[in-house]
């Protein structure tokens, strides 16, 4: 797996809600976690990524729905029916607390650590 495409993949949808809202925080208000949090766009792309053989369309996508499906978990949510709509969320975390923080960078530590060890490879 590219590991980089992936890992930007993963920043991807808040990226997005940061160029889309010019440096605006009234406006990053309005649009955070609508379409550029929406599942099903990152679904299509893999899925289409995949099939036409554009695997790095396909991992990039990929680290865009692990992250929406990520932040479904915290008490915001994300949308899952349309872009627009009502969010959805497993209310486990709340956005920047410990448990947050333990819970997204875990799997990185323990991919280093298997790195180190040399119990995976990168390639």
């Amino acid at each position: 797996m590219p590991i980089g495409v992936f890992a930007f993949g993963s920043i991807l949808p808040d990226l997005m809600d940061r160029a889309f809202s010019f440096g605006s925080q009234q406006v990053w208000k309005e649009i955070h976690r609508t379409i550029s949090h929406w599942p099903p766009v990152y679904l299509m792309l893999a899925v289409g990524g995949w099939v036409s053989g554009l695997d790095i369309v396909g991992w990039l996508a990929l680290g865009g729905l692990v992250h929406c499906l990520t932040d479904m978990l915290t008490y915001y949510g994300i949308p899952i029916r349309t872009p627009f709509g009502k969010r959805f969320s497993l209310s486990l975390l709340r956005v920047g607390s410990l448990a947050d923080y333990v819970f997204c960078f875990s799997p990185l530590i323990v991919g280093v650590v298997l790195l180190l060890f040399g119990l995976i490879s990168v390639g």
